[in-house]
C-alpha cells in the first residue's frame, strides 16, 4: 500500500490563524537569529490537545510552548516532502532513561558486506535489508567513518540534497562563519561557501579530507572552505561561528553520533567563548511510530529482518494499520539526552495483524521564518519486526513501548518493542 502522508491526530493539532504573519517575538531571546531577516516569522499556534493521552508513569509533561516560540514553529508532525508548512502540535513530554545499563563495544573492525555496513550506517539503498546481531554499537564505523563511495548515493538523494541547500541558503547570511561537523565530501560546507566568508569543514576520515579538498578546488567557492583533518569530538574552530552544521543523522537518532557530537560541542563551545550558542543546522528531529503489517514472505522464505524504506515511494507489502503518532522531540537548542523510552496508545485504523512498527523522523533544518513555516528533511523510513505479532480490529487501542539510546544499535531498539491491545473496539452489532 502507498505511504499515506503523517497527519498527527486531531489531539495534536491546531489550526493556524490568519493573523500568523507578523514578528517571531519568540526568537528574540535567541540573539543571532537577528543576523537575517529571513528569520522574522509570525507567532504559531499554541498547543491546544484534546483528549490527549494520559502519559505514562515517570513522564513529566512539559506546559504548551509560548505562542512565537521555536517550540511553537517546530510543532508540525511528520508529512512527506521538503518545505511543509506546519499543522499541528507535537504532545512534548520528559523522555525517561532506557532501562538497562548502556555497554558499548570496544571492537575497531567489523566485517560486513557492503549491504550491511550501508544499513548500519543508515545509508541503505531502498528495501535493503539488515538482520539482527548481539552489538549495540560499532563506534568506528558511525557517523565519521562513511566510506566514499557511499557518498556517492548521497549526492544523488535529491530529498537530502535539496532540502539542505534550501536550508542553508535561507540560514547563512553573507559574511556568516560556518562550521561543518563530519564534512564527508564537503557538499554542504560549498552550499555554506555561497553566502559565506568563512567555513571550517572538519572531517576525521583521511581519505575523505584528501576528496574533499580535492573537490572543493574544482567549485567556484571552495577557496572559501577550510578542510580541517580532526575530529568532531574535540574540535573547536579559532574563533565564534554564525552556523554549524552537522549531518550525522539516522532515523529515530539511531546509529549515527549526532547528539552526542552536538552536545561535547556545545559544552566546550561555551567554554571557550561564551554561553551565545551559534545556529544548528539541523535545529530540531520529530520522531513518530507507526504500526504496520509487512509482508515478510520471501518467495516462500518466511524472514522477519529489519528494513528501510525510501520516503515518498510505493511499498509492497506494507499496510498501515494505524496513523504515526509522535513519540519524541529533539532540540539542538536544548540539553538532549540520549535516553529515548516512550509507551503510549495507538488507536488502530484497519483491522489485520501488527507484526511489525515503522519509525519515522522529520529533521527541522531550519526556521524560514518570513514563510511561516520550515524546511524539513525525512529521512528513510525504518521497520522493525515485532517479537509477538498482535491480531487487532479496527478501533482498538494497541499499547507500544519500547527504549533505546541515542547512537545505540537498530537491535538495541528492535529488542524492547512490546505491544498489546489494552482496549477492543465495540461489535456494531452489540
Amino acid at each position: 500500500a502507498p505511504v499515506r502522508p503523517f497527519r498527527a491526530p486531531s489531539r495534536y493539532c491546531a489550526a493556524p490563524s490568519q493573523h500568523q504573519c507578523g514578528q517571531l517575538s519568540g526568537l528574540a531571546r535567541h540573539s543571532r537569529h537577528r543576523r537575517s531577516s529571513r528569520r522574522d516569522c509570525g507567532p504559531a499556534q499554541p498547543l491546544q490537545p484534546v483528549h490527549a493521552p494520559q502519559p505514562s508513569v515517570g513522564h513529566r509533561v512539559r506546559t504548551p510552548p509560548k505562542s512565537g516560540t521555536k517550540a511553537a514553529m517546530t510543532r508540525s508532525p511528520l508529512p512527506h516532502g521538503g518545505a511543509n508548512g506546519n499543522n499541528g502540535t507535537p504532545h512534548r513530554q520528559k523522555l525517561p532513561a532506557a532501562r538497562g545499563k548502556y555497554r558499548p563495544t570496544t571492537r575497531e573492525e567489523t566485517t560486513m558486506s557492503r549491504m550491511e555496513h550501508a544499513a548500519h550506517l543508515g545509508r541503505a539503498a531502498p528495501g535493503a535489508s539488515l538482520p539482527m546481531s548481539d552489538a549495540d554499537d560499532e563506534p568506528s564505523h558511525l557517523g565519521q567513518f562513511i566510506p566514499l563511495h557511499y557518498h556517492h548515493n548521497m549526492l544523488l538523494d535529491a530529498n537530502r540534497m535539496r532540502n539542505f541547500k534550501a536550508a542553508i541558503d535561507a540560514v547563512v547570511f553573507k559574511g556568516a562563519r560556518v562550521l561543518e561537523l563530519g564534512g564527508g565530501t564537503g557538499v554542504l560546507s560549498c552550499f555554506a561557501a555561497a553566502h559565506a566568508s568563512k567555513v571550517y569543514c572538519v572531517e576525521f576520515n583521511p581519505d575523505m579530507v584528501a576528496e574533499s579538498r580535492r573537490l572543493l578546488a574544482m567549485n567556484a567557492q571552495g577557496h572559501k572552505v577550510e578542510v580541517v583533518h580532526a575530529d568532531a569530538f574535540e574540535y573547536l574552530p579559532p574563533e565564534p561561528v554564525d552556523v554549524v552544521i552537522c549531518e550525522m543523522i539516522h532515523v529515530g537518532m539511531l546509529r549515527e553520533k549526532q547528539i552526542d557530537v552536538i552536545e561535547n560541542f556545545k559544552t566546550r563551545y561555551r567554554a571557550r567563548f561564551g554561553n551565545r550558542l551559534p545556529v544548528f543546522l539541523p535545529t530540531a528531529a520529530l520522531m513518530a511510530v507507526q504500526p504496520l503489517n509487512q509482508d515478510y514472505d520471501f518467495y516462500g522464505f518466511n524472514a522477519p529482518i529489519i528494513q528501510f524504506q525510501r520516503v515518498g515511494a510505493e511499498h509492497p507489502g506494507a499496510t498501515e494499520l494505524g496513523t504515526p503518532v509522535l513519540y519524541g522531540v529533539m532540540d539542538f537548542d536544548e540539553t538532549c539526552s540520549r535516553d529515548i523510552a516512550w509507551e503510549g496508545d495507538i488507536t488502530i485504523g484497519a483491522g489485520g495483524t501488527v507484526n511489525a512498527l515503522r519509525f519515522i523522523t522529520k529533521n527541522i533544518l531550519a526556521l524560514l521564518g518570513n514563510k511561516g513555516r520550515t524546511q524539513d528533511w525525512l529521512n528513510d523510513y525504518l521497520v522493525l519486526p515485532l517479537g509477538t505479532p498482535v491480531q487487532v480490529r479496527a478501533g482498538d487501542r494497541l499499547h507500544v513501548s519500547f527504549s533505546y539510546r541515542a547512537g545505540g544499535s537498530l537491535q538495541s531498539l528492535a529488542r524492547t518493542m512490546r505491544a498489546r491491545v489494552t482496549e477492543r473496539a465495540c461489535d456494531s452489532g452489540a
